[in-house]
């Protein structure tokens, strides 16, 4: 049996059968030209998928019998949010995208002060929800991360983290400490939020605010790095580092 793809229904894991409509029976048999007989995998729970085979194809439908639920681990162990400045055009969705396949479990947006892009799009959260489920789909993950609606400016997105927990790291154009000197010296178990900020640095109002929060200051060299490309490399050093075992 072929595995045509993977489908992000929730709410439909555990069925024994479910009849497809709409945008998802068209992706089935136009885009990828799915047959009866074929396997699809839907997800959307922590750790879970389940494998349905279709049954039967009709105009605008497609149904399908579930075969089995399966246990994955491709979920990250690490409990890592990354509270993000907005910047120009597509930049945030590209960050959603490749965190995401990288493990992130939420990501926080926000405008900063010195921000180029002062203003989002209102329904932007709901486009970059979409992109993480795609991001999953290929990348196998089974549980989307959160993605938080874009909060206006950094006192907002520090309100939605609560009181502090476990470690949170600043990414700074100043310089600071390595990762892996954080990690050495913090509980990798624990939560953990870095922040990236926007294309024109932090201001010192929100330098303030990360000194009262008790954030680590950590660098990620000498060059400078965009800051789209600057919270994946983060996100990517920070995920393998604190899912390495620890040394006896």
């Amino acid at each position: 049996m072929k595995t045509k793809t993977r489908l992000y229904l929730p709410d439909r894991l555990h069925d024994a059968t479910m009849t497809l409509i709409g945008e998802e029976a068209h992706y089935l048999v136009q885009v990828l030209h799915s047959e009866v007989g074929d396997g699809v995998l839907v997800f959307g729970m922590e750790s879970t998928e389940s494998l349905f085979r279709i049954e039967k194809i009709e105009p605008g439908q497609v149904h399908l019998e579930r075969l089995e639920i399966r246990q994955v681990e491709t979920e990250s162990p690490v409990d890592l949010t990354l509270v993000v400045a907005v910047g120009k055009g597509k930049k945030l969705e590209e960050i959603v995208e490749a965190t995401t396949a990288l493990g992130i479990k939420r990501v926080i947006p926000f405008v900063g002060r010195h921000s180029v892009a002062k203003k989002s799009n209102p329904r932007l959260q709901e486009r970059l929800q979409i992109i993480a489920r795609e991001a999953c789909r290929q990348s196998r993950r089974t549980q989307p991360p959160e993605i938080d609606p874009v909060h206006p400016k950094l006192e907002r997105a520090l309100d939605s983290l609560g009181p502090k927990q476990g470690t949170w790291v600043l990414f700074d154009e100043a310089g600071g400490d390595s990762l892996s000197e954080i990690v050495r010296a913090s509980d990798a178990s624990a939560p953990w939020v870095m922040f990236c900020g926007p294309e024109g640095g932090w201001s010192p109002k929100e330098r303030e605010l990360f000194d009262q929060a008790g954030c680590r200051r950590a660098s990620l060299g000498p060059r400078i790095l965009r800051t789209e490309l600057a919270a994946v490399v983060a996100v990517g050093i920070l995920e393998n580092l604190l899912s390495q075992p620890p040394k006896g």
